[in-house]
């Protein structure tokens, strides 16, 4: 190759992204073997695709069980020719994944795909962070006044809500063929909070009052507080949906700290 070496390494890789290679490119490589030179660069081009697709399909595991193989390799491969990551882990591959998803003509089959590929996002996140535990359950309990407390959640938390029925799509995506046929209600709307619990990631499908309180304890209301909003906006369906929240929030290590 040419005296500038980082100019040269740069064009290289451009090509074997793209899979075009110009003559002057060419001219540069001798390949081993009997492959011409195009050819061995279009092994590597191939290969090199080949292992993203492969990365986006990991990554977007939902996505790609929902949409099928087709579908979804026509979305890796659109994907890839606009694609640029600041990453070298191709388990963080694929950021803008779900933005490029929005505008691609197979969301207009599946107009809950950007979500869902959201929650398979959030889940590889959520697996990649270190897992601090909150206050245990019997210390939660003890607190005075907790009513009045403001509620500092863990990092490894967050909150979904969808007019579909965006969790029983997702957790389709581990189901094969063997497994029969499920039907599932596309008017019914989704509303689960997704957290780590170990080495675990697990989702706890909330009501729509369970959420509101959840969501406004998030942003820094007081119990009391959280509460009294929410019930402007829902009521509760049943007289336990209060202390079977505080039972899950308390029995899975949700809060870090409570404020004053």
């Amino acid at each position: 190759m040419g005296n500038n070496l980082k100019k040269d390494q740069s064009r290289l890789s451009m090509s074997i992204l793209t899979g075009l290679f110009p003559q002057e490119l060419q001219d540069e490589i001798t390949p081993a073997g009997k492959l011409t030179t195009e050819n061995a660069l279009r092994v590597y081009h191939n290969d090199y695709t080949s292992r993203l697709c492969e990365a986006l399909g990991r990554n977007f595991e939902s996505v790609w069980a929902i949409t099928g193989d087709e579908d979804f390799f026509k979305l890796a491969k659109g994907y890839l020719d606009i694609a640029t990551s600041s990453s070298y882990d191709l388990g963080q591959f694929g950021q803008n994944f779900p933005q490029y998803i929005e505008g691609h003509e197979v969301f207009e089959n599946f107009p809950f795909l950007y979500e869902l590929a959201m929650i398979d996002m959030t889940y590889n996140d959520l697996f990649h962070k270190a897992y601090k535990p909150g206050i245990k359950p019997e210390i939660f309990s003890n607190i005075n006044n907790i009513e009045n407390k403001k509620f500092e959640f863990i990092d490894t938390i967050a909150l979904f809500e969808s007019k579909f029925p965006i969790l029983d799509l997702w957790n389709l995506r581990h189901r094969s063929i063997d497994d029969g046929e499920v039907e599932i209600n596309m008017d019914k709307s989704s509303k689960f909070c997704m957290y780590k619990f170990n080495s675990l990631i697990r989702t706890y499908p909330l009501s729509n009052f369970q959420f509101e309180i959840m969501y406004n304890l998030i942003k820094a209301n007081s119990l009391d507080q959280a509460i009294e909003v929410s019930m402007k906006k829902y009521s509760p369906e049943s007289e336990d949906e209060i202390s079977s929240l505080f039972s899950f929030i308390a029995g899975e290590f949700l809060v870090k700290k409570l404020h004053d």
